[in-house]
C-alpha cells in the first residue's frame, strides 16, 4: 500500500468515525462527556457539531487540528511531490464531495464560550504539532489546556497524569 493510499484510508476512517459517533448518540442518547484522542477528538467535535449537542465536557487528548496540513506534512516527510499531494487532495474532494478544508478543528468547533473543553497535549508532539494547537487556542480561548510535556502522542493514553485529569472531570459531572 502506498503512502497516498494510507492517507486516503485515514480520511475515510475519519468520515466513518464521525458517522459512528452520530449513530451511537442517536441509539444510546446524548452523552454528558465525550472523550477522543487524535483523529477521534476531531471526529467527536464534528459529530457533536452536526447534531448540535453540547455535552458537559469535551475531553480531547492530542487532537488533530488541521487534517490536510497533517497529511501534507506526513507526505512531505516521505518525499511525496507537491503535485502528487495536490492530486491526492483533489481526488479526495471529488470522491467524497467534501472539501478537505472541512476537516479543521477551528471551523468544526461550533460551541459557545460556556462549553467546557479540556485539551491534554504534548508540546513536543510531532503527530499533532503544537503550532496547529496554538491556532485553536487563539480562536477558542476558554479551552482548558494542559501540557503533558514529553508524554508523547500515543503514550498520553496511558499517562497517569492524563488519566487523573480525565477522571477528575468525570467525577465532577
Amino acid at each position: 500500500m502506498t503512502h497516498l493510499e494510507m492517507e486516503e484510508l485515514k480520511e475515510n476512517y475519519l468520515i466513518l468515525y464521525i458517522e459512528a459517533v452520530q449513530t451511537i448518540i442517536n441509539t444510546y442518547g446524548l452523552p454528558a462527556i465525550v472523550i477522543g484522542h487524535s483523529l477521534g477528538a476531531m471526529a467527536n467535535i464534528a459529530a457533536l457539531a452536526k447534531i448540535r449537542h453540547t455535552p458537559n465536557w469535551i475531553i480531547s487528548l492530542t487532537p488533530l487540528i488541521d487534517l490536510k496540513a497533517n497529511f501534507a506534512a506526513s507526505m512531505d516527510f516521505v518525499a511525496v511531490p507537491k503535485d502528487v499531494q495536490e492530486h491526492f487532495f483533489l481526488n479526495f474532494e471529488e470522491k467524497f464531495n467534501m472539501k478537505t478544508a472541512y476537516f479543521h478543528l477551528n471551523s468544526l468547533y461550533d460551541f459557545d464560550n460556556s462549553q467546557q473543553h479540556l485539551v491534554l497535549y504534548d508540546h513536543q508532539d510531532k503527530i499533532a504539532p503544537y503550532t496547529y494547537l496554538q491556532s485553536f487556542f487563539k480562536v477558542h480561548p476558554p479551552t482548558e489546556a494542559i501540557d503533558l510535556n514529553g508524554v508523547g502522542h500515543e503514550r498520553i493514553l496511558k499517562s497517569p497524569e492524563a488519566i487523573s485529569c480525565v477522571l477528575e472531570k468525570i467525577y465532577l459531572t
